[in-house]
């Protein structure tokens, strides 16, 4: 498991927020213009308190920057992070597995930090270990050489040759999360990986929280005295994680 060995250090008592898979494309739905407008009244009615924020994989559906040319869609969202950061807020954005070939852009023009893989944070006088999931859950291995093909750089390469549009054409066809639930059929098939291939590892290196995105699925408990958190999404459950005064809850928007 790769991880972003320097910890980011958040020097500050006010509540941390903590949300995953939102999924955003085009608002072409009234079901995604509903998500995409609950995201920025939630973004907007914490700016008063957050201390930060965390968008722990899968913002987007999909994602790639081809130079200058962005895609077009979740500009409202992104004007409500910037209007986070430009409150002094720092707001953090991992890469999931649908957006995983997140740039520049982001950072250039709302401010918002990208880090692509999983990292250590340091708050409240608590060490979180912050990884959006994919790489652990689940043994599929058509997923895994979808993984391997999205995490190379030459495959990377290859994809910015194509015009914008041949691009978005093969995310959408590679995507399945439109039809929303469709990741596992219970909870414990979709928890149980994260348990054995992660959280032995995260807690004895000195994680007191560990808090995982991906599987669509909300799990907050505590093993062997530390904190498994599973953030659920913001598709279908709008659950969020905080961590307030170091203790981390997960509350429904």
């Amino acid at each position: 498991m790769q991880v972003d060995n320097s910890p980011v250090t958040v020097s500050t008592e006010k509540p941390l927020f903590f949300f995953s898979d939102a999924h955003i494309h085009t608002r072409t739905t009234r079901d995604e213009a509903e998500k995409q407008d609950a995201l920025v009244a939630f973004l907007r009615a914490i700016k008063a308190e957050a201390g930060g924020v965390f968008v722990v994989g899968d913002l987007f559906d999909f994602w790639f920057e081809y130079g200058a040319v962005v895609p077009r869609h979740g500009t409202r969202v992104m004007v409500a992070l910037a209007e986070l950061v430009d409150a002094g807020i720092p707001v953090i954005c991992l890469g999931g597995n649908h957006d995983w070939w997140l740039g520049k852009a982001l950072t250039e023009e709302y401010g918002v930090y990208v880090r692509r893989r999983p990292l250590w944070v340091r708050a409240q006088e608590k060490t979180l270990f912050v990884a959006h999931g994919d790489g652990l859950s689940g043994p599929d291995r058509y997923y895994r050489l979808v993984r391997a093909v999205l995490h190379n750089r030459i495959s990377e390469a290859a994809f910015r040759v194509l015009h914008p549009s041949c691009g978005a054409v093969l995310a959408n066809l590679a995507s399945r999360t439109r039809s929303n639930r469709e990741y596992c059929d219970t909870v414990q098939a979709q928890i149980t990986p994260v348990f054995r291939a992660a959280v032995p590892e995260v807690f004895a290196r000195g994680a007191s929280i560990a808090v995982f995105g991906h599987v669509h699925t909300v799990r907050l408990e505590l093993v062997d005295n530390n904190v498994l958190a599973v953030l659920g999404d913001w598709i279908n459950l709008r659950s969020y994680g905080e961590l307030r005064e170091g203790a981390f809850r997960i509350r429904t928007w």
